[in-house]
């Protein structure tokens, strides 16, 4: 029964997948996307209309910033932006709202989903986000109250207008090191592409 109404809220939820994927971002950004496969075209930041989804990993900040009213008209209009981290710095200045983001030692041994609205969260489970010891992660604060976000806030989406933001602090090294932490990393990275259309 639960598969069943995951699969009428997904279907109910879907929207047609007009546009393109863009990218914008480093060299640690491009790898991380080519390593696991993800189909995306270069993106200047000028042209963003023809995109549906826009995705930002390893950037340059200061683009951003000056950038920061085009992209958040992006959304606004119905466009999504994902962010992934590749443990580099974090500056949340080019953002319509605050962010910050701040590295906590983690008694937590698993990712918690807090229930939200929306199918950002299917395809995976607490059981696939957890580690072992207690690493340091880097997790986003300071963030509207509003926002979907786990526990710890590893995992952030924030509507805007018609469309969102969503961010990612995790990274494949955030789990247990070798072919299991890239498998659960691609799941997750596949999960939630699939849930942005």
């Amino acid at each position: 029964t639960t598969v069943f109404c995951r699969m009428i809220d997904y279907l109910a939820e879907r929207r047609p997948a007009y546009g393109e994927v863009g990218f914008s971002g480093g060299e640690k950004g491009r790898a991380l996307l080519d390593k696991f496969g993800v189909r995306y075209r270069e993106s200047d930041l000028e042209n963003l209309a023809s995109l549906r989804l826009l995705i930002l990993s390893d950037p340059d900040w200061k683009e951003l910033e000056k950038r920061s009213l085009q992209l958040s008209d992006y959304v606004y209009n119905g466009g999504k932006i994902l962010y992934l981290h590749t443990g580099g710095n974090w500056y949340g200045s080019w953002l319509p709202f605050p962010m910050e983001m701040k590295r906590s030692a983690k008694t937590e041994k698993a990712v918690t989903l807090t229930p939200g609205n929306g199918n950002w969260m299917e395809g995976w489970s607490e059981c696939e986000l957890y580690w072992r010891g207690k690493p340091e992660l880097p997790e986003f604060s300071r963030f509207p109250k509003s926002a979907d976000a786990t526990s710890p806030a590893v995992l952030v989406r924030v509507n805007h207008g018609c469309g969102s933001y969503f961010f990612s602090s995790l990274t494949p090294e955030s789990f247990d090191t070798g072919k299991m932490a890239a498998a659960k990393y691609a799941r997750l990275i596949s999960a939630v592409l699939t849930s942005h259309g």
